[in-house]
């Protein structure tokens, strides 16, 4: 009862904590990094919008992610080429996005330049960010 009651006074960050953890541990102790929770995160927004009729598109492009949060180009690219199937040379990729203009049963598109959630990473998304 008592860690019921403490679970309850949780902070909106902490509460974020856990669910990465839980996606990393659903992962196999694959990691999420920062880059790639602004990446779902953009997705999952930009699909609730689709949804509820806020947009034409579910599609979101890599330079608007880039100037949102001022990363470097690099670092969109690599990150969101992580979370595709197809990953990088060193490094298995996701599957949780994929190109807007590739279909799944298609080879992923290495250079992307809008991405959209696939199945899979808007199951991760919802637990990440909540489920709507």
């Amino acid at each position: 009862m008592l860690l019921m009651t403490l679970a309850a006074f949780d902070t909106p960050v902490e509460n974020f904590l856990k669910r990465c953890v839980e996606v990393q541990k659903m992962q196999h102790n694959r990691t999420v990094s920062i880059v790639q929770n602004c990446i779902l995160h953009e997705l999952l927004m930009a699909s609730r919008q689709y949804e509820n009729g806020k947009r034409d598109s579910e599609e979101v492009t890599l330079v608007s992610i880039r100037e949102k949060y001022d990363l470097e180009d690099y670092t969109i690219h690599r990150n969101a080429q992580m979370l595709t199937r197809a990953g990088t040379r060193r490094s298995k990729g996701k599957g949780w996005v994929k190109s807007a203009n590739v279909k799944m049963e298609e080879k992923p598109n290495q250079n992307l330049r809008a991405i959209v959630l696939s199945d899979r990473g808007r199951e991760i998304a919802e637990i990440l960010f909540g489920r709507s």
